[in-house]
Parts: structure tokens; sequence; C-alpha cells
């Protein structure tokens, strides 16, 4: 996980209340080591001292006293952390007009509503949004979001039925985690012969209660790295990444270059060629996974290597001008 998402994130449960210590579990969450995390625990006490602390928590033994991270005032850290990326930050200042936008009701309800309308109001003579990134629920789909929240938030069992190609019923089904990837929510789960699955939360028609009561969250912790290493709805657990060498043309190299923004997570700059054109890598654990991007920028993206996934490319698109010289 990148850098500046890892803290925004831990600033993001600092703010809700939580209680962080430097441990294998938390570092996992983030795919980063212990002395990572602990780095960047200690960028946000120095950068935000005014809001966040750390202090030693005493323990009933001998053993080394653990750092514990927490806000010093719930009500002033939400406040003050907004208002400070609101003027400093260009990644993220724009959330909070765009939600109000899709969500009026963010000004008007909740205990912040004051300071958030406020901001709101400073925002509004600056950005324009004329799409957003935020998969739209209609009211059934979000009491059905509600019910997911809940049932992840207390490791519950559930049945769900779901219309994707069929319809089925997934009866005694883990609900591990919201995501949401290429402008869509998803929901994670593990069923009931211990399959991880990806499902769409708008093809949820009905979740309700399991016969099982809650789960173990220790018996699902295996995924936490995959969360983190998701690159889309078509990346799949337990499997082992392959890699990719493309090749994107001078045309659109400005796109490719090493300082700007990876289309893919797994993107990497290899180098850039003599003629302008860029070399670089993407991980994938089955071609769907990369093949979409790739036809997006076509032709001017050329698969180097595997050469079988160029060969597999290469027979989707024969079939494909088949298809439309018919």
């Amino acid at each position: 996980m990148q850098k500046t998402k890892a803290i925004y994130e831990l600033m993001f449960r600092l703010s809700k209340g939580e209680e962080l210590t430097i441990n294998t579990h938390l570092a996992n969450e983030f795919g980063i080591n212990k002395k990572t995390l602990g780095r960047y625990l200690d960028d946000i006490v120095n950068n935000y001292n005014d809001i966040i602390t750390v202090e030693k928590k005493k323990t009933n033994n001998h053993l080394r006293k653990p750092s514990v991270y927490r806000a010093i005032d719930q009500k002033k850290d939400l406040a003050t952390t907004l208002q400070f990326f609101f003027e400093r930050r260009t990644d993220l200042g724009w959330v909070l007009q765009l939600l109000h936008e899709k969500e009026p009701t963010l000004a008007t309800d909740g205990e912040y509503r004051d300071e958030i309308n406020k901001l709101i109001s400073q925002e509004s003579d600056i950005f324009v949004f004329k799409s957003t990134p935020f998969e739209i629920l209609d009211d059934r789909h979000q009491k059905i979001f509600a019910k997911l929240k809940t049932a992840i938030k207390y490791n519950m069992y559930k049945t769900i039925s779901y219309n994707y190609t069929h319809k089925e019923v997934l009866k005694d089904t883990k609900c591990l985690k919201l995501i949401f990837t290429q402008n869509n929510w998803y929901l994670a789960i593990e069923n009931d012969e211990k399959t991880f699955r990806l499902l769409r939360v708008s093809f949820i028609e009905e979740i309700t209660a399991s016969d099982k009561g809650s789960y173990q969250k220790s018996k699902v912790q295996k995924y936490d790295r995959h969360y983190h290493n998701i690159q889309n709805a078509m990346t799949l657990h337990d499997q082992p990444l392959k890699k990719a060498i493309c090749k994107a043309s001078p045309k659109i190299a400005i796109y490719f270059q090493e300082h700007m923004k990876p289309f893919l997570n797994s993107q990497k700059h290899l180098k850039t060629c003599e003629d302008g054109s860029i070399d670089f890598e993407l991980s994938y654990t089955q071609p769907i996974e990369i093949f979409p991007f790739i036809k997006r920028w076509l032709p001017d993206i050329k698969i180097l290597e595997p050469v079988s996934l160029a060969d597999e490319l290469k027979r989707e698109l024969l079939i494909s001008l088949r298809d439309y010289s018919d």
C-alpha cells in the first residue's frame, strides 16, 4: 500500500478513537513491516502532535511497555485533520465536497455538521465534478449495505441471495470485508466450502440470518494481505502472481512515465527506450485481470512477455475481428 494511503487509513482509525500499537497483525494489514509501521505512526505524531499522542501502556508484567498511539480529543481531531488536508493536500481536498454532492445530509446531520458545512462552503467555488468515482446504491441496496457493515463488524455468518449470471443462495457465508474497486462496491466472503469470493453488492438481492452465529476473526486473517493486493474484481485469491512486460508507444508514453499515477497498483516502470517508448511491468493472477486495461490502449500497448499471454490476447482480438467482419 502506498505510504500516503496507509497514513490516511491510520489517521482515520485514530480519529474514530482507536488506540493503535505497533504489532505484526496491523503491519500485515498494510503490507508493511513493523519498523515501517512505527515510522508511519511517528510521522503522524510529529505532524499532528496537537491532536495525536503516543504513550507507554502499563502492563501487569515486567515486559517492555508497548507504545500506544491515540487521539487526544476526537472532536478536535476530526475538524483539525480535515482542515489540514483541505489546505495542504492535493489528493484529498475534493472528497468532502464530492460526498456532499451525492449525500447532502452530510452537512446537516451529525455532531460535526458545523465544521463540515463550513469546509464544504469554502471548497464549493474550487471543484467541478463531471463524474463520480462512487457507485450510487438504490434504497434497497443501501439497506443491504448497512446490514453487511454490521455483519462484518461482528463477524457474523449470513445467508445471501445473489443473482449475477444465475440465482444462488449462499448459506453460512462469512462476511469479511467491503471493498471498493473499479467504481463499484464488492463484498468479500468465505463460503461454507471455505472458498474466497468477491460479490458485487448491487447483485445481492437479500441478506438474512444464518443458523450459525459468529465466526472467529482469527480464522480469516489469512485474507488480510490479499485485500491490499487486490488490483480489481478479477484478482484471484491464493494464486501465484505472474509478471507481464509491456511496451507503451511514444504516442502514449507520457501517461506511463515513472512519476505519473499508475493505472493499476502493480504497474512498475522499467525503462524509457531510445525511441521514446516505455517498458513497464504488470502483475496478474489471470489474464482477464489486465486484458481490459491493455485493450483500452490498443494499438499503442504491446505485450512483450510472456509470449503465451500475447498469443492469448491475439486470439481474443482475432475472434472479435471475425465477429465484426461477418
